[in-house]
């Protein structure tokens, strides 16, 4: 990714942080782990997990609930759609609602997993269960993450957040980019309070952070980001229903590791993913009892 490209991704960002190049190529890489110490920030709702073992397997583009994908990650229409915003080559939009930003294409999708401990580039959509997890982070290890503004998972992030701002048209709050720890990751937050969305960025690089969050944008009418919802997979379809967005959902008696009755599997398109209003979706949920079924 060349200079030239990410100065027209955010040649309209607020210069509330300079941003330079972000080496994308970078942020990819594979090296030796280090010991992550995240600053303790919130959600006290969660569950501490001494170890990854306990917490099984975290989800990826195409599952949710606790099983990974080894595909690549979907990308967004933003190539054949002139009418989205602009993005480089090799990267894509993702994002919740009518609120997207840019990251790379080689960033995975994770919904539900351990919140602090990105095990490579990710792109993060809470769910009920968001244990605090121990274990090793990967060096050059970026995550982008969203959450809805009003759960009190996030408080403290929201009440941090407390710098007015306007990136590319989009109103929000920010809290000024800072390190988390001893490991070296700085982090950023942004609130957008129309949207009730959080989102919040980590990376060992704080141009990355500044990039990622200097790229947030409104999709233009006739779009929108494939939501998802903490909670039962009630809730998440119900909130792709509220977004105008068609949706099937299908069962599997199908087990997998760290998946429980009546979780999201798969969804089809991925969770996160930019598709035109009125789209179809697809949900796989994991088997429950027919007393069970509400679809």
């Amino acid at each position: 990714m060349t200079e030239q490209e990410l100065t027209a991704l955010l040649e309209r960002a607020a210069a509330r942080t300079p941003v330079k190049a972000v080496p994308w190529d970078e942020i990819v890489s594979e090296g030796q782990g280090q010991l992550t110490n995240r600053r303790p920030l919130l959600l006290a709702s969660v569950v501490t997990v001494t170890a990854l073992a306990v917490v099984g397997v975290v989800v990826t583009e195409q599952t949710l609930g606790g099983l990974r994908s080894d595909e690549a990650p979907l990308s967004s229409p933003s190539s054949s759609a002139s009418d989205l915003p602009e993005v480089p080559s090799g990267m894509r939009l993702v994002g919740k609602g009518r609120i997207v930003v840019a990251v790379s294409e080689t960033w995975t999708t994770e919904v539900g997993g351990c919140y602090d401990l990105p095990l490579q580039n990710r792109v993060f959509f809470p769910s009920d269960k968001n244990p605090s997890c121990a274990g090793v982070r990967p060096p050059n290890t970026s995550s982008v993450q969203f959450y809805d503004s009003r759960s009190r998972s996030v408080t403290g992030l929201v009440n941090e957040a407390v710098v007015p701002a306007e990136i590319n048209g989009v109103s929000v709050l920010s809290e000024p980019t800072q390190p988390t720890g001893g490991a070296g990751v700085v982090e950023g937050v942004i609130v957008v309070p129309s949207e009730h969305l959080l989102v919040w960025v980590d990376s060992p690089d704080e141009e990355v952070v500044t990039g990622v969050l200097n790229s947030i944008t409104n999709l233009p009418e006739g779009y929108i980001a494939i939501p998802s919802a903490e909670g039962t997979w009630e809730a998440t379809r119900n909130a792709m229903l509220e977004a105008g967005l068609e949706v099937s959902v299908t069962r599997t008696d199908v087990f997998f590791n760290g998946v429980e009755a009546g979780d999201v599997v798969k969804t089809v398109p991925a969770i996160g993913s930019v598709v035109e209003d009125g789209s179809s979706v697809a949900i796989t949920v994991a088997g429950f009892t027919k007393a069970d079924w509400n679809g």
